[in-house]
């Protein structure tokens, strides 16, 4: 992305009501121009199958994230649920644990009902534009696309997606939305990418790379990611 005229200060020449030019390949807002026409297009939907098609890469991969997880993720958030037991949690992490395997086991025993009440309890919990519940069900989204075909992925995400949006923010709620595509910032094609094909250094790297978002949102996503490979281990043999 390139700008046109390069100003000192974008605060010192655009102003609310400018007129705005959409062209085909830039932008202009009064007299400034953003030139995209070199941009690289970039694609946020993961490539989910090379996960499902390096299993022994990724079952030796994810055990490792596991432990650089413990030792890395801040001692705050969901993460706790790594490493505590339900009896040393607070409010938050208990009820986040406690409907965490009411949707598991939903998933599993292909009961949408349960999976439905499993995201509606964890929706909204925690503070934030993105509370950490939500940051856990992302977590579980992406687990549900690394494991499950497509078609079962799409519809057990979107049916976690439409029990949650009504409970939390417009923003975590499109976030959420996107999850359910199979779409992810960089930072998890990147993770995705270590898992089937990196080593112990690049898995460390990218774990910080996920940990480094929010204060405590992208251990809450990966909480919710790795408590998910867990539990539904056995239906793909991943752990």
């Amino acid at each position: 992305m390139v700008l046109m005229e390069s100003p000192g200060s974008l605060e010192k020449i655009l102003f609310v009501g400018d007129p705005v030019a959409i062209g085909e390949n830039s932008l202009t807002i009064n007299t400034t121009t953003i030139d995209f026409s070199e941009a690289t297009v970039w694609c946020p939907r993961v490539d989910w199958d090379r996960a499902k098609n390096c299993t022994q890469h990724f079952k030796k991969n994810i055990r490792d994230l596991n432990m650089i997880a413990k030792y890395r993720a801040p001692r705050g958030g969901l993460s706790s649920l790594l490493f505590s037991s339900i009896h040393n949690m607070d409010f938050v992490c208990a009820r986040v644990a406690d409907s965490a395997q009411q949707l598991f086991r939903g998933i599993l025993n292909a009961n949408t009902q349960s999976v439905q009440a499993g995201a509606s309890s964890v929706a909204g919990l925690g503070v934030g534009l993105t509370p950490a519940g939500d940051d856990f069900l992302m977590g579980v989204i992406y687990a549900l696309w690394a494991v499950f075909d497509p078609e079962d992925a799409i519809n057990w995400s979107r049916t976690i997606v439409d029990a949650a949006s009504p409970r939390t923010t417009m923003l975590s709620a499109a976030m959420l939305q996107e999850a359910s595509n199979g779409h992810a910032t960089e930072h998890w094609h990147v993770l995705v990418d270590v898992l089937t094909m990196g080593d112990a250094m690049d898995m460390d790297r990218a774990c910080m790379g996920i940990l480094s978002v929010g204060n405590t949102s992208g251990a809450d996503a990966l909480t919710g990611f790795l408590l998910s490979i867990d539990f539904l281990r056995d239906y793909k043999n991943i752990g």
